[in-house]
C-alpha cells in the first residue's frame, strides 16, 4: 500500500545536498589565488576533482533503486557508489590536512600571499566530516533495510 498523495514528501537525500554544498565550498576556497597561487593549479585541480566526486557518487547511489522489485545486483552497484563516495571523503580530509600544512599558518616571507586561516580549515573539514557521518548513517540504514549485497560470481 502506498503513501497517500497528500502525505508524500519529496525524495530528498540530505547527505547529497550537504555534499553539493561542500563541493561548492571547496571550489570557493581554492579559487582564491592569494591563498592558492597559480603555481599550485595542479594540486587545486586535484582537490576540486576529489570534492566533485563525492556528491556525484552519492547521486549515483541514490539513483540506483534497490528493493524487492529491483534486480539484486542494484544493491551491489549502489553500495559500490556509496563506498566510492566514502573513499573520496577520506581523500578530501587528507587533502585538507595537507592544505593546512602547506597553506595554513603565518607567512614567513614578505609576500602578498595570504594563508588559509584555521577558521576556514575548521569549517571546511567540518563540512566534510558531516558528509562522512551522514553517508555512513545512510549505508548503515541500507544494510538494515536490504542486507549486504551478494558477492559477484566468478
Amino acid at each position: 500500500m502506498g503513501v497517500p498523495e497528500g502525505k508524500r514528501r519529496e525524495d530528498r537525500l540530505e547527505v547529497y545536498d550537504l555534499a553539493r554544498a561542500m563541493a561548492v565550498h571547496t571550489l570557493d576556497i581554492t579559487r582564491n589565488r592569494r591563498v592558492f597561487p597559480g603555481r599550485y593549479e595542479k594540486v587545486v585541480n586535484g582537490i576540486n576533482g576529489v570534492a566533485w566526486e563525492i556528491p556525484r557518487n552519492l547521486w549515483l547511489a541514490n539513483n540506483t533503486k534497490v528493493g524487492p522489485d529491483q534486480p539484486p545486483e542494484n544493491l551491489a552497484v549502489r553500495r559500490r557508489h556509496q563506498q566510492t563516495a566514502m573513499s573520496y571523503i577520506n581523500e578530501l580530509l587528507f587533502e585538507i590536512e595537507m592544505c593546512e600544512m602547506v597553506f595554513g599558518g603565518k607567512r614567513d616571507d614578505d609576500s602578498d600571499e595570504k594563508k588559509l586561516s584555521r577558521r576556514r580549515i575548521s569549517y571546511w573539514s567540518g563540512l566534510v566530516v558531516q558528509v562522512k557521518e551522514m553517508a555512513r548513517a545512510w549505508i548503515k540504514s541500507d544494510i538494515r533495510r536490504f542486507g549486504q549485497p551478494e558477492p559477484p560470481l566468478g
